[in-house]
């Protein structure tokens, strides 16, 4: 667990990260939650719940109706095991969920891989002016530029208003090319980093134009997460709080 920045980060300038760059606080217990709902001064601008690190039998009777009106933008996860979550529901599940729950959040964080099956609630997102961020995940390596600019392209062709990349840092040679292709999409792709380099990555892509940047309120969602409090102390972020369905194409 991360509680707070390596002291070889504390001591470095960071660019602070651009307007567009949305500081996101990542739950994942229901004590969390309860938190964040009462919090009137959150340290970031966006609650991600990642509902799929809770227990079933919360999901099971969770009441979508006490995040009704909540002031600070609600974005939904329901990672599934093969993606680095805990959710082993079956797919139509997942959807009834995130459907139940879609009339009080900003928007949901989807699986790239499943956009073809998400077809639907893709769609409902459109309607009621949601926002959609189609993730791919890569655990093992970091491809090739074209590999990873054809992979954003084509989650963007899927109906993504965010694509999202979060991949293995190897080297700084694989968080170069990372950073390259952020200024190339800034502000329509979330990147990240996973493994030696995931908290340098957080800071460094955050600064070269990543829409959302990733902490953690409650506890660490992934490895490499930082306490959003104190990302953005760090980075000088201003909050951004979002109005309106970011924009990809």
């Amino acid at each position: 667990m991360i509680k707070r920045l390596p002291r070889r980060f504390v001591k470095q300038n960071i660019t602070p990260p651009p307007s567009p760059c949305r500081l996101v606080g990542s739950i994942i217990t229901p004590t969390g939650l309860k938190r964040a709902l009462v919090d009137t001064r959150p340290p970031c601008d966006i609650f991600e719940i990642r509902f799929d690190r809770f227990p079933p039998v919360i999901l099971e009777s969770f009441d979508p109706e006490i995040l009704r009106g909540h002031k600070t933008p609600i974005l939904a996860t329901l990672r599934t095991p093969s993606e680095g979550g805990g959710c082993r529901w079956q797919l139509p599940q997942r959807i009834a969920f995130l459907e139940k729950i879609l009339p009080h959040i900003w928007g949901v964080d989807l699986e790239g891989r499943l956009a073809r099956h998400y077809a639907p609630l893709i769609k409902k997102c459109r309607a009621l002016g949601k926002t959609v961020i189609l993730s791919h995940h890569n655990f093992r390596t970091c491809p090739p530029s074209s590999a990873l600019e054809s992979r954003l392209r084509r989650l963007q062709k899927a109906g993504a208003d965010i694509a999202k990349a979060a991949l293995f840092l190897a080297d700084a040679q694989d968080l170069s090319r990372l950073l390259s292709l952020c200024a190339a999409w800034k502000g329509r792709a979330a990147l990240m980093g996973m493994g030696p380099l995931a908290t340098r990555s957080r800071l460094e892509l955050a600064a070269a134009g990543s829409a959302l940047v990733y902490g953690y309120y409650d506890r660490p969602a992934a490895p490499g997460q930082v306490a959003c409090a104190r990302l953005r102390r760090h980075l000088g972020h201003p909050l951004n709080y979002p109005s309106r369905r970011t924009k990809s194409r």
